[in-house]
């Protein structure tokens, strides 16, 4: 983070709260869009706005919604997709609000398993953001934000906005509309 000129405040990336505000007013609206395009629109919003290569939307079975990949690492999109299914990497996820894994697999402090960082380093994927659209659910779907470039500035904590992105998702979703974000905390 850095040092605050303000004491007891927090270090927040306002750039990732406007980003997260900006999606989510814009799923919110109603549109005749077709959901599948919106959602690819706001994955590309993130992904352009956190500097990062890919995104990938992944949602649950059952869901009138298909899941969207964007951004200029797509084929790695299905590697990440493959990752994401494997048991410890949905234990992992399912407990996080916000899963940040970035840098070299050993020494990391993530809640990742250190061979399953092992074997996401070994995809050429060395910065990987996952948002569990229904956290506690494993087969709830997620947001998963990646880059083949390592970028040890994001964490979970100043990624906690994306929580509203994944809210917002949800709802739309879960039955063609949106939902109000949830007010920040």
């Amino acid at each position: 983070m850095g040092v605050s000129a303000f004491p007891g405040r927090e270090n927040r990336h306002p750039h990732i709260e406007r980003a997260a505000q900006d999606v989510c007013a814009r799923l919110s609206q109603s549109s005749t869009e077709p959901l599948e395009d919106r959602l690819r629109d706001a994955l590309s919003r993130l992904v352009d706005e956190l500097g990062l290569e890919g995104g990938l939307l992944v949602v649950p079975s059952g869901q009138r919604a298909k899941s969207v990949a964007v951004g200029s690492a797509l084929t790695s999109g299905r590697l990440v997709s493959e990752f994401l299914a494997r048991p410890r990497v949905q234990g992992a996820t399912g407990h996080s609000e916000v899963l940040v894994v970035s840098g070299p697999p050993h020494g990391s402090g993530t809640v990742l398993p250190p061979d399953d960082h092992l074997h996401l380093w070994a995809l050429g994927i060395r910065t990987l953001v996952v948002v569990p659209l229904w956290p506690q659910r494993y087969d709830g779907g997620t947001i998963a934000l990646y880059s083949q470039r390592s970028q040890v500035q994001l964490d979970a904590h100043a990624l906690q906005p994306l929580n509203a992105v994944a809210h917002a998702v949800r709802g739309l979703v879960d039955d063609g509309r949106s939902l109000p974000a949830p007010a920040p905390t």
